[in-house]
């Protein structure tokens, strides 16, 4: 039987905000600021810098939440999305990933795995070249 994948959680865990009231995407893991569940076995490196790792109480006993930057009101909003069976995530203008001229979100957030609507997971590759800006009429 097929494992089924979490939908996205309804606000990014940082700011509480809905990616409708955002744009852009949901980044589920960048340099700056991420949000995973792993086993204890589970590969957890490539952290960068400081993260809060919470185990979750039963029936998820024995798996862990992995939050960066270190923010309690966040892990709490985490749990709560992973209790009512959500995937935790955070918006690209907490992830850093933001245009520098206007605050907007990056077109594409590069360097980041990203959470789609489906619920999967993939990887903005680095690539050389602008990162765009998803206002319109912005030049950056």
């Amino acid at each position: 039987m097929a494992r089924r994948r979490r939908l996205p959680g309804p606000s990014c865990v940082f700011c509480a905000r809905a990616l409708i009231d955002i744009g852009g995407r949901r980044v589920t893991w960048s340099s700056c600021a991420g949000v995973t569940v792993r086993s204890p076995t589970g590969a957890v490196g490539n952290i960068p810098g400081r993260a809060l790792v919470e185990p979750l109480a039963h029936p998820y006993k024995g798996t862990l939440l992995v939050l960066w930057p270190p923010d309690t009101d966040a892990v709490d909003r985490a749990v709560e999305q992973w209790a009512d069976r959500h995937r935790p995530w955070v918006c690209q203008v907490c992830a850093s990933r933001a245009c520098g001229r206007c605050g907007s979100p990056e077109k594409h957030p590069f360097g980041t795995d990203v959470l789609g609507d489906d619920g999967r997971v993939r990887h903005v590759p680095l690539l050389p070249g602008p990162a765009g800006c998803v206002r319109e009429g912005c030049p950056g």
